[in-house]
């Protein structure tokens, strides 16, 4: 059995981890692909996906990262509406 577990970080420290499992290795490397696929143009800090054996061996695995960029800072108000 091939299990490929998706992990997910959110920009907020959150946490998912999707599970999938294939008993045919073909059929799990094509999961596995298509997580990535889509990880490499995450809007997550951290996508990450593992390829292990029912017996918790990883076969591979492979993670994108995307620093978040802080945003601009916000503007003073002025002071007074005559300056």
């Amino acid at each position: 059995m091939y299990i490929l577990m998706e992990v997910q970080i959110f920009a907020d420290g959150g946490i998912s981890t999707p599970c999938y499992a294939y008993s045919d290795q073909h059929r799990a490397e094509q999961k596995y692909h298509s997580i990535l696929s889509a990880a490499a143009v995450s809007v997550l800090p951290r996508h990450t996906c593992f390829m292990l054996l029912d017996n918790g061996r990883v076969i591979k695995s492979e993670s994108y990262e995307h620093p978040i960029e802080p945003g601009p800072e916000p503007e003073q108000e002025a002071e007074s509406e005559g300056e």
